[in-house]
């Protein structure tokens, strides 16, 4: 019996050798996947935090957006709002004008009543010169016309002009051939290619604008320049700059500016060269 006992303790001792190995090696795989778990926790909170951060910066700029594009909406609003009161303001002026016009020709229909029955039953009979009243007669039709254009633009009802009464047709006088237009020379005028403002107080003349591809632009001027000297003289005023221009520009003829650039002043002014080039059709026609 003893043996016996003895037998069976001996395979639980075995048993209990083989589970403790089991619970070890279980521990050892636990410890892994723990440790494995960590480094993906780990991983993902790095992940999760770099997304939080590119979420609040896109909200940040989302909203640096917004702010612009309803600034930008306010100014258009702003705009429209300044336009359309300059437009009533506008129309408001040109009715006032047709009223005042319809003031001042309300009058015309009854003396054009008395002027027909005074040429029915005097003047016509006495075979007298109409010359006068029939241009009297083309001016009033022709007021009349006008103000019947403007009413109808405005939405005023126009009220049917009376027939007057027809004068007598006049021969007219035979035309007489009108002498050739003596023949003219065709002098060019010359362009410099910008534009000037003045600063009274200041006393001094800046470009205000530079055209491209001109003769200024070519010459190296640029906006904000201060103008010192044209041709060698003082330009202090728009005066001083009209004359100088006047008296020394030429088509195709060389001519030595000084500015001033970026406040160095008058002292370190720059000397350019440009040569003036005949004015261009679309300068010519505004």
């Amino acid at each position: 019996v003893h043996t016996q006992r003895r037998g069976e303790l001996d395979a639980l001792t075995a048993l209990v050798a083989a589970l403790r190995v089991d619970l070890d090696a279980a521990s050892a795989r636990c410890n892994k996947h723990s440790a494995d778990c960590s480094l993906e926790m780990a991983a993902l909170r790095e992940l999760c935090e770099g997304l939080q951060r590119e979420l609040k910066q896109q909200m940040a700029d989302c909203s640096g957006w917004h702010a612009e594009m309803k600034e930008r909406l306010i100014h258009v609003t702003n705009s429209i709002g300044a336009n359309v009161e300059a437009a009533n303001t506008g129309l408001a002026a040109l009715k006032a004008t047709v009223a005042e016009m319809e003031s001042r020709l309300g009058p015309l229909p009854a003396a054009l009543a008395a002027l027909d029955e005074e040429l029915r039953t005097v003047l016509l009979p006495k075979k007298l010169d109409v010359k006068p009243f029939k241009k009297w007669k083309e001016y009033v039709d022709t007021e009349l016309e006008k103000l019947g254009r403007a009413r109808s633009q405005f939405g005023v009802v126009e009220h049917k002009k009376k027939d007057l009464v027809h004068l007598p047709a006049e021969e007219p006088p035979p035309e007489e051939e009108p002498p050739p237009p003596p023949e003219r020379t065709k002098v060019e005028k010359p362009w410099v290619g910008f534009t000037v403002r003045e600063e009274p107080k200041k006393g001094t003349v800046y470009v205000e604008t530079v055209a491209p591809e001109g003769p200024a632009a070519r010459a190296g001027l640029r906006d904000d320049d201060e103008l010192a000297r044209f041709a060698g003289i003082p330009t202090t005023s728009m005066e001083a700059f009209r004359k100088a221009f006047k008296k020394t520009a030429r088509v195709g003829q060389p001519i030595q500016i000084s500015v001033a650039r970026d406040h160095k002043g008058v002292d370190n002014a720059l000397k350019l060269e440009l040569t003036l080039i005949p004015q261009p059709m679309s300068k010519k026609a505004s």
